[in-house]
């Protein structure tokens, strides 16, 4: 029986296949950790590598130090392949956590179409382009549409309702709302149950809400992306299939309470 044993245990080894995954962010592990047990469960091998940016991580892709590359932007993926001339592709959408608009007064997302409200956005690139899309989306600005999907302060083309935008870090941004000048801001809704940052007097007037059916090209959407020339590869479709499966989307659910929009059908 032993001898039977150890058999089964090096033709298991044989026949899985190991796909080196790399995450860039610690906070998806656990996630992750799932969808490595059910590929495990389905005969194929998981290995997870954490990087500590998004340039580490697609120059790992790039150079073949990892199969599939996950939890970066298709924007962000853009301007990587045309900054450092990779030909990394996406191979499947996965999720993003909505944004939401904050506030310490008694107002309502109407109120901010009055002259003067000061709103405070992120000023990391990645996250000020999003929260001007935001404002783009609720037609309280107007931006310049050009082939970068990442607008700045100066991309403003209309601001009809004279609002102020001010740009601050990211771990600074609810203490503005201290500033009675200032009316909103615009921060990841995981924000509102963080106690960090909770306090009794924030209120939600806004949270990001949509089916990806309806923005199937979204450019701040994660994805995971491979080479191109790997593409096709039938291995990886074992990973997209768990990844949109019911189980995982149930357990994204569980981990961001709920504040998450999928990227896929679930199958």
């Amino acid at each position: 029986p032993a001898k039977d044993k150890r058999y089964a245990e090096t033709r298991t080894k044989i026949i899985m296949q190991t796909i080196k995954l790399g995450i860039y962010r610690n906070r998806d592990l656990p996630f992750w950790i799932l969808i490595r047990d059910l590929m495990k469960d389905a005969g194929e091998d998981l290995e997870l590598r954490l990087f500590c940016s998004h340039d580490v991580l697609n120059m790992a892709l790039h150079a073949g130090d990892i199969d599939i590359a996950c939890a970066q932007s298709r924007m962000s993926l853009a301007r990587e392949n045309r900054a450092h001339g990779y030909n990394l592709q996406e191979l499947a959408a996965t999720y993003i956590e909505p944004w939401s608009i904050i506030t310490d007064k008694r107002l309502t997302l109407s109120d901010l179409r009055k002259n003067g409200n000061v709103i405070v956005l992120p000023e990391d690139k990645a996250d000020l382009g999003r929260a001007l899309n935001i404002l783009r989306d609720l037609q309280l600005i107007s931006l310049d549409d050009g082939e970068d999907p990442l607008p700045n302060l100066s991309s403003v083309i209309s601001n009809p309702f004279g609002m102020i935008l001010i740009e601050e870090s990211r771990d600074h941004i609810l203490k503005a709302l201290t500033n009675k000048a200032v009316t909103a801001c615009l921060v990841p809704s995981e924000f509102k149950e963080d106690p960090k940052y909770q306090k009794k007097t924030h209120r939600c007037i806004f949270t990001e809400s949509f089916h990806y059916k309806e923005k199937p090209n979204f450019p701040f959407m994660r994805i995971l992306a491979v080479r191109n020339k790997e593409k096709q590869n039938s291995l990886y479709e074992q990973v997209v299939k768990i990844v949109n499966s019911k189980q995982a989307a149930a357990e994204l659910r569980r981990l961001k309470h709920e504040h998450i929009i999928l990227g896929f059908d679930e199958i």
